[in-house]
């Protein structure tokens, strides 16, 4: 954005976020942040009013294939849907563990009985096992309108 400067950054923040912060850019960068949706009061119940009225369906997760906080059944979705965004993690595991000689994985061994690495992950998918119960609780959250993501709701 820097190269762009000046230039205004329009960031997703609804009203009833306060405490979340956003981009921060340093004022000498010449990159204004705005948030619209706090502009116009707008909180959850407001996005979801709006997305409805102009059928907007959300999809599961957009830019976030690569985040460490993925849900199993959100692992699953992106192998299942896009292979390539997957695979990609995994290599960044490689890369990291390699660079660091010790494995490096996005999700901890200790948080289930599923394999820690892309990689391990991605053989158990094949082999056919789903992770039914963390799908059903996609399916869950879907439904109370919160979404599925904890890091964007800090």
């Amino acid at each position: 954005m820097r190269a762009h400067a000046p230039c205004v950054s329009y960031v997703g923040l609804r009203a009833d976020e306060e405490t979340r912060l956003g981009m921060i850019f340093p004022e000498e960068a010449g990159i204004q942040v705005r948030t619209p949706m706090r502009e116009w009061g707008w909180g959850i119940n407001e996005v979801w009013d709006c997305l409805r009225r102009h059928d907007v369906t959300i999809p599961d997760r957009t830019d976030c294939n690569g985040c460490f906080w993925s849900k199993l059944g959100e692992l699953y979705v992106l192998w299942r849907d896009d292979r390539e965004a997957f695979d990609l993690g995994a290599d960044i595991e490689d890369e990291v563990s390699a660079a660091r000689g010790r494995p490096y994985t996005f999700r901890s061994p200790q948080r289930d009985t599923w394999p820690a690495s892309r990689r391990d992950l991605g053989a158990e998918f094949a082999r056919g096992r789903i992770p039914t119960r963390f799908l059903q609780m996609m399916e869950r959250d879907k439904r109370r309108e919160t979404g599925s993501c904890r890091a964007c709701t800090l």
